[in-house]
């Protein structure tokens, strides 16, 4: 047994204040013998034990309302088999809903999606078991928590309803627990819908142990039920994109497309993948002798064409239509220009060799500059700087006109020690108030040098 407010405990000794004060209220009467009493003693004796049985009674009666009260406080919590017997429906059910686009897969049998199976499941079970339960929903796409009144009006939400994403299960249950800590609910049970998607599940994930052992550590029972649509992946092939990446630098230039196409069971069969690009349509011949297939392929960009484009990928109609398509677009060619600062050249061509193995080759270009020629860079249009000199000075004019601050221009590279600007030679000597008074810029100036010198 748990408590959810254990901090209330502290009130079980108040369960003896009834015992107290009877004790208390015994010291106020003192017994005094005398001998016209001893006939009434006799004669009252057998009424007086049933008295004192009957205050007894009362004593122990008003000891276990104040331990009641307390324990009821404390919210106990009875898990095992005994709590789910003895507990009925739960204060709180938290639907995790997987609406990735492998739950569009159709069940022949049924004739509908497996998302819209496990809505229907949701509003049975809510109706037999859990009517008087608070219901929270969190769905794969926003996974945050939505209270509902019933599981039945879920077949008529935007929130419910299908996408063409994938689902994070571990980062689903991470905003349930969050929730649960939040919001300290009762005895909860979390109703998850899921197609049992390794892709989804991320089974390799370090989350696990740490949900686990979280869950764990509540002080409220929780429950998991699974509804496990694992089933009516037969006729189904799903591709998705991993990237479309521009060669540069071929002559003619292609985009290299890498897809990965899965299945439930492999297709020895030869199957069609279209391809369109920019409005051209191609087709490829496929078999899939491994539930998946890593596949890359080079498209020919044609000459003459705007700097960006787009395209599909398309698989034939199966039991699943939302995981059979994917798009992709590209842009132009982006250079990547590069500056390196610096005041020692056999350095700095080290330093260009390493930005820019090939100038002009791979989108790269990279440009050596003096420390004194920094100003004439074009900052917003580099892509990597690289200092190796002397940090730039600058007067800040907002205080007084001969105070100096150093000040990094963005994240720099140095392997040099911090030296004094040259622009100007450093004030020495005894260090003294500047004067009072207002002066022009030059005579300030003048001033403070001749006391710095050690001038009167």
């Amino acid at each position: 047994m748990t408590f959810l407010n254990p901090i209330l405990l502290w009130g079980l000794p108040a369960a003896l204040l009834p015992v107290a004060i009877h004790l208390l209220n015994r010291l106020r009467f003192r017994s005094v013998k005398w001998a016209a009493m001893m006939f009434l003693i006799s004669a009252t004796r057998s009424s007086t034990r049933r008295a004192r049985l009957r205050h007894y009674l009362i004593l122990l009666c008003r000891v276990l309302v104040i331990l009641f009260l307390v324990l009821a406080l404390s919210r106990p919590t009875i898990g095992g088999w005994l709590g789910g017997t003895m507990a009925g429906a739960p204060d709180t059910v938290i639907i995790l809903l997987d609406r990735s686009a492998s739950m569009e897969a159709t069940d022949l049998r049924r004739q509908c999606s497996k998302r819209e199976h496990a809505l229907r499941l949701f509003a049975q079970a809510a109706a037999e078991s859990a009517a008087t339960s608070r219901f929270v929903l969190i769905e794969s796409v926003l996974r945050t928590p939505h209270e509902i009144a019933t599981p039945a009006v879920l077949a008529g939400l935007a929130l419910a309803s299908a996408t063409d994403t994938a689902a994070d299960i571990p980062a689903m249950f991470q905003a349930a627990l969050d929730y649960l800590i939040r919001n300290k609910t009762g005895r909860t049970e979390l109703w998850v819908a899921s197609d049992l998607q390794a892709s989804n599940w991320l089974p390799q994930r370090r989350d696990w142990l740490q949900l686990g052992a979280q869950l764990a550590a509540l002080p409220q029972d929780v429950r998991v039920r699974l509804l496990a649509l694992s089933d009516g992946y037969q006729h189904n092939v799903a591709v998705g994109l991993q990237h479309a990446q521009r060669r540069v630098g071929a002559t003619p230039q292609t985009l290299g497309l890498a897809l990965d196409i899965s299945s439930a069971v492999p297709r020895p069969d030869v199957f069609p993948m279209i391809i369109t690009l920019d409005g051209t349509r191609s087709q490829v011949d496929l078999t899939l002798n491994t539930p998946t297939l890593h596949y890359q392929r080079n498209l020919e960009l044609l000459a003459g064409k705007p700097a960006g484009g787009w395209g599909k990928v398309e698989l034939p109609a199966d039991d699943n239509l939302r995981d059979n398509s994917c798009y992709f677009v590209y842009g132009d060619d982006v250079p990547l220009a590069a500056v390196v600062v610096s005041d020692t050249p056999a350095v700095a061509r080290y330093l260009r060799l390493a930005a820019s193995p090939v100038s002009g080759r791979f989108g790269r270009a990279c440009e050596v500059l003096a420390p004194r020629e920094a100003a004439t860079m074009a900052w917003q249009e580099l892509a990597l700087l690289i200092w190796q000199a002397p940090p730039p000075c600058r007067r800040d004019g907002a205080g007084d006109p001969d105070v100096r601050h150093r000040r990094w221009h963005g994240p720099l590279s140095s392997s040099r020690e911090k030296r004094p600007c040259r622009g100007r030679r450093a004030v020495r000597g005894r260090a003294a108030r500047p004067p009072v008074g207002r002066h022009r810029h030059g005579q300030h100036r003048q001033a403070v040098s001749r006391t710095g010198m050690g001038s009167t």
